[in-house]
């Protein structure tokens, strides 16, 4: 009884100054938390140089009109978040939450598509610092690595071979299993690689050269030897 109470007069924000037009509406009541949370984990962590970005959904079940359904999650309703995130650790640096057409990218890439400007506003902060990104291949694109290498930050990225920029040689090449090839424009570098299907990858940070990994079995029996 009293936490329902506590839940039904906790407010964060004056409902007599929202305005309609403006956008997130729907975050309102909540703005100032999720303001102030944001500003701290960028304020008390500075993440290594290998970050990543992808979307994220924090399960929800309760009434709420922009929540998703995604399939392929473990929790497939609820809240959609974009986050940007150390690798290494999975710690949260920023997040961007989806809340459909009213959804707030940011002010600072507003002329970028979509996908695009998800990447370029969340790494805002840390663009021009040698930063290496790693993306899911909806954010993907060549134009976007061209971008982010001119603000000396490296992207590693499996992309679409239909991608607008994505080599015609590199498209129409072959390959048997176990082949790859490698093509170059200035820094980036357009791997395909084929295994049980082609693999086309994009990377302003690696050069078209393999290294041999050991099996992790094959290095545990030589260890107990």
């Amino acid at each position: 009884m009293k936490f329902a109470l506590i839940c039904k007069f906790l407010h964060f924000s004056n409902n007599n100054e929202i305005d309609e037009n403006t956008s997130q509406r729907e975050l309102f009541k909540i703005k100032p938390v999720l303001d102030q949370l944001q500003k701290r984990f960028m304020e008390v962590y500075i993440p290594e140089q290998r970050i990543s970005i992808d979307g994220s959904l924090l399960g929800w079940k309760g009434r709420l009109t922009w929540k998703q359904y995604i399939s392929s999650k473990r929790k497939r309703f609820g809240i959609k978040l974009f986050i940007l995130a150390e690798s290494s650790t999975g710690y949260t640096y920023n997040f961007l939450i989806f809340t459909g057409a009213d959804t707030n990218y940011g002010n600072s890439f507003v002329s970028e598509p979509l996908s695009a400007r998800v990447v370029l506003e969340l790494s805002n902060n840390i663009l021009d610092n040698d930063y290496c990104l790693s993306l899911d291949n909806y954010y993907t694109s060549v134009d976007l690595a061209e971008k982010l290498s001119m603000r000396r930050t490296d992207c590693v990225r499996t992309v679409r071979l239909n991608r607008k920029g994505i080599p015609k040689e590199l498209k129409q090449k072959k390959l048997e299993h176990g082949e790859a090839c490698a093509l170059f424009r200035k820094k980036i570098m357009f791997l395909k690689y084929k295994d049980k299907k082609e693999i086309v990858m994009i990377s302003t940070l690696h050069d078209n050269q393999f290294v041999e990994k050991k099996k992790q079995r094959e290095g545990n029996e030589k260890a107990s030897s």
